[in-house]
């Protein structure tokens, strides 16, 4: 059964990254409406979540998304912050680290960075070193404007062999702790391989899906107290 689970997760997520439209833009910033009727916004703190197509919103409204969700979340709890959605469904680490390269007046004004940059390095064979060296780039970046980053972990299905499991695995935290940055060990836990989560072609997250991780998410950073108040 779990090889057979494994062999889907790596069939819907091939498809996923062929499938997923590409964005007009790599930017995007959804307020609620308490944040839009804020008549000092410019002294509202910024997340800026960076990700891949996951991050998107196919076929669902934008306010569904899990950033604007999370958003939600924290402000009915009084954590001000407007959600960046900074995605692009083709990133690969190295991709995400020439765009942070090239647009770092807009990293100047983010306070709070989410990272999970993972799937299309794995979809397409990427060498990990240069994934794991990408991403401590891609972090460096982002602490040198003096953003508090949270990197997410990832897994990958077993069926690409016992080594190249772990050995994704284990890069996670071993950047975490060489950054010494915040971090969550598996950004899809409680989501992972679950039908009922995800649109009629089993590769597009529902609402639900994204309400559980911003769940998660809005958990963490409090718990951590990482948003104040």
């Amino acid at each position: 059964m779990l090889r057979f689970l494994s062999l889907c997760m790596v069939g819907i997520l091939l498809v996923w990254c062929s499938s997923t439209p590409k964005p007009d833009t790599t930017t995007q910033t959804w307020q609620t409406e308490q944040t839009q009727n804020n008549t000092d916004t410019t002294q509202t703190k910024k997340i800026v979540a960076l990700w891949d197509s996951l991050t998107a919103w196919y076929q669902l409204p934008p306010e569904e998304s899990y950033p604007s969700q999370l958003q939600a979340i924290l402000q009915r709890q009084w954590y001000i912050y407007d959600i960046i959605n900074w995605w692009n469904s083709w990133d690969t680490a190295s991709q995400l680290k020439d765009r942070l390269t090239r647009s770092l007046e807009q990293v100047q004004a983010w306070d709070i960075a989410l990272l999970v940059i993972w799937a299309n390095d794995w979809l397409q064979w990427r060498d990990l070193q240069q994934m794991e060296d990408n991403i401590v780039a891609i972090i460096n970046t982002l602490k040198q404007k003096e953003l508090t980053v949270v990197l997410w972990g990832m897994q990958v299905p077993t069926n690409m062999g016992s080594d190249y499991t772990r050995d994704f695995r284990d890069a996670f935290p071993r950047i975490a702790e060489q950054t010494d940055v915040f971090f969550f060990p598996f950004f899809l836990e409680w989501v992972a391989t679950i039908p009922e989560l995800n649109l009629g072609d089993w590769i597009h997250p529902k609402k639900e899906w994204y309400a559980i991780i911003a769940n998660n998410i809005a958990t963490f950073l409090i718990e951590n107290w990482i948003v104040t108040q």
